[in-house]
């Protein structure tokens, strides 16, 4: 997502939800199979140089594949193969 939710704005290092839709009236979760994803990308900040889990590599692959020429070294590694 090109947007950040209002509600979590001043939160920097919450741009990963996990969302499940529940009853209103129970709380109870509606079918544990149906999840949405949502990836606030302009929270995502991280340099290259700082990246340390694979899911961070990806997050930046994601904010960044307009972007790069070419693939960086750091990420042949496991998400791109030279």
């Amino acid at each position: 997502m090109d947007f950040v939710f209002d509600e979590d704005k001043e939160d920097k290092e919450k741009y990963f939800y996990k969302v499940k839709l529940s009853d209103v009236e129970t709380n109870k979760v509606f079918y544990d199979k149906f999840t949405f994803i949502y990836l606030e990308m302009p929270k995502f900040t991280k340099p290259l140089a700082e990246l340390n889990t694979h899911f961070e590599r990806w997050m930046y692959v994601f904010k960044n594949l307009d972007s790069l020429q070419a693939y960086p070294e750091s990420l042949t590694n496991g998400i791109f193969k030279s």
